[in-house]
Formats: C-alpha cells, sequence, structure tokens
C-alpha cells in the first residue's frame, strides 16, 4: 500500500486550504492534511506559520472559543498575513483559499 501524498491528488496548480484543524499540527489541506515542511516556504516563515498554529492549539476551546477576545482578533489578523506571505512564496504552482472558520 503506498503512503499518502498531496502530490498525487492533480495536476498544479496545487489548490490548498488554509486553516487551522485540532491536532493538524498544519493549516494546509489537500485531500488531507498537509505538513507546513513538506511545501516549498522559507525556514522563517515556516516557523511562523506553526507558532500561529500552536497559538489555535492553545488559545481556543472547541466549545467556548477564544481565552480571551483580544488574542483571537490578534489571531484571525495575523492568519490572513501569513496566508499572503504563503501565496506569495509559492508562487502560481499553488493557490490557497482562506478559511478561517474561528
Amino acid at each position: 500500500m503506498s503512503e499518502f501524498s498531496w502530490r498525487n491528488l492533480g495536476e498544479k496548480p496545487y489548490r490548498f486550504r488554509f486553516s487551522p484543524e485540532y491536532d493538524a499540527g498544519t493549516p494546509f489541506w489537500l485531500g488531507g492534511a498537509v505538513p507546513v515542511e513538506d511545501l516549498p516556504l522559507s525556514p522563517e516563515l515556516t516557523a511562523a506559520i506553526r507558532r500561529w498554529n500552536d497559538y489555535f492549539e492553545t488559545h481556543f476551546h472547541w466549545e467556548t472559543g477564544w481565552r480571551d477576545a483580544e488574542g483571537g482578533r490578534l489571531f484571525n489578523v495575523e492568519a490572513r498575513v501569513l496566508c499572503d506571505r504563503a501565496q506569495s512564496e509559492l508562487g502560481e504552482d499553488y493557490v490557497l483559499t482562506f478559511d478561517l472558520w474561528t
């Protein structure tokens, strides 16, 4: 049995959803969770996305929402910035759809 690879899911441009999710460790989705390290992103942006995703994991509760409203607001602002930066670094072979459900 072959291992799942998002690279086998079609031709370019790859169409990803950029959205946080519990226990995924990544906001990139294409037929399943795609580790941020699998994408051609700079080490600086990869680290920033990891920190952002970790913040979600520790500060957003699925039943009660954000621990504090200001933290949630800042998370949402940073989400857009990170998605735009990722799109810029990935280029035209990748299309990111911003999907912030929080």
